[in-house]
């Protein structure tokens, strides 16, 4: 009889476990399920990386943020991880600035080292749950993309292939547009 009751919530805490981290992510859709809306101003936020430094959104005025709500037990959230590291890589020096923002970790969680140990290089920020919440992320990851005057571009819920796209895509329309202005 135990072993059938701890069965049964091993899995009732999977099938909760994988609700949360995919969430609803359609391909080629700007707007992810239950976040903040698209064309609307992107709140404000203030958050401290792994060395204790604060950041807020609003010192990235001026150039188009991608944010990434992650964690480290979160599997789907690492695998989004490499591609994200491919568009640091390629729009660093062009305005773009990608952000990992740590969320729902374990106590004994180290971000920092998990980033580290994996050669992801894009900005960290951790115990992000306050924003999170500010931005109605109820799985994870989670994906903005905020334009250079601050409005939401871009939101998505839970792990595609082809996020990567997508956001790649919007990075390069606002691109654009700041060049014609």
């Amino acid at each position: 009889m135990i072993r059938m009751l701890l069965t049964a919530a091993a899995l009732a805490a999977v099938v909760v476990s994988v609700g949360f981290v995919t969430g609803s992510a359609s391909a080629g859709d700007r707007q992810g399920k239950g976040l903040l809306q698209t064309g609307t101003m992107a709140p404000d936020w203030t958050i401290k990386d792994a060395n204790g430094n604060s950041h807020s959104l609003s010192d990235y005025e001026g150039k188009i943020v991608v944010m990434d709500f992650w964690a480290t037990w979160c599997g789907p959230c690492i695998r989004a991880m490499p591609g994200l590291q491919k568009l640091h890589e390629k729009y660093q020096n062009d305005g773009v600035a990608i952000i990992g923002i740590s969320t729902s970790e374990n106590d004994n969680a180290d971000p920092a080292k998990f980033m580290a140990d994996k050669q992801f290089t894009y900005q960290l920020l951790v115990k992000g749950d306050t924003v999170a919440n500010t931005y109605r992320v109820r799985g994870i990851p989670s994906f903005y993309v905020i334009d250079p005057s601050g409005k939401i571009v871009y939101s998505a819920v839970g792990y595609d292939p082809s996020h990567e796209e997508e956001i790649e895509k919007v990075i390069n329309e606002e691109l654009a547009k700041v060049k014609k202005s």
